[in-house]
């Protein structure tokens, strides 16, 4: 069932496609759109409600917290494994904008669970902990924007 809210929001993007030109969608109808999916996604990944949506056990896992090192650094990660296996597949857990959070952990343990020895490293650790941050903006400003693209790829090749 449609409610009021989606009839007029749709409505409003069809105006707004009548309102752009010929080249197609004007600038600034694309930064509000991406924008508002911006807000939609980022409150649907806030670790607070991610923590509340699923908890694997570690009961037959290898799990918890480690760390390696990667030029002089001690990256920390979230590693799990069925316990007692060696010679696994590799999985890579990406973290979110707020770091490896319990969510994130949860991935892990559910990929260690279908026989995968799976890692989440913290890709922002030199810059700082993203789970101390509220702010979306602020957090993008203050540590991902600082993080290079080589210090991510050198944190992935985890050895």
């Amino acid at each position: 069932m449609l409610t009021q809210d989606m009839i007029t929001d749709s409505e409003a993007l069809l105006q707004a496609s009548e309102a752009t030109d010929k080249a197609g969608l004007s600038r600034r109808m694309a930064l509000k759109s991406v924008g508002a999916l911006g807000v939609g996604y980022a409150a649907s990944v806030q670790p607070i409600m991610a923590q509340t949506a699923i908890k694997t056990s570690s009961e037959g896992l290898t799990a918890g917290e480690i760390s390696f090192e990667v030029n002089g650094f001690k990256v920390p990660a979230y590693r799990a494994a069925p316990a007692g296996k060696t010679n696994l597949p590799v999985v890579l857990v990406i973290q979110e904008i707020f770091g490896v959070h319990e969510y994130i952990a949860d991935t892990a343990r559910r990929f260690a669970k279908a026989g995968y020895l799976a890692i989440a490293p913290e890709l922002y650790a030199r810059q700082g902990d993203p789970s101390q941050y509220g702010e979306i903006a602020r957090l993008q400003a203050e540590i991902v924007s600082k993080v290079p693209d080589a210090q991510v790829m050198a944190d992935w090749m985890v050895r």
